[in-house]
């Protein structure tokens, strides 16, 4: 958000308990906006973020013949 204070950030509509800082880390994927009151209780809302959360690749492993080693996964990975 823009402002310092007076936040209230929702996922999918719901606001999020304790959200209400200038921002916020997200770990879900769903819909994210922000409400932002003035002391004269006048309210707007940002327009929604959707985001993507995807969850991370298996860990690979690495085994040793000689001296070559291989891992277990065949592509993006770098030494």
């Amino acid at each position: 958000s823009s402002a310092a204070s007076n936040n209230q950030w929702y996922k999918d509509g719901s606001a999020i308990s304790g959200a209400t800082g200038q921002n916020i880390v997200v770990a879900t994927t769903g819909s994210f906006t922000v409400e932002v009151s003035s002391l004269v209780n006048c309210n707007t809302s940002s327009d929604a973020v959707q985001v993507n959360v995807h969850p991370l690749p298996a860990k690979p492993t690495v085994t040793v013949d000689s001296l070559t080693l291989t891992s277990s996964v065949a592509n993006a990975y770098q030494w």
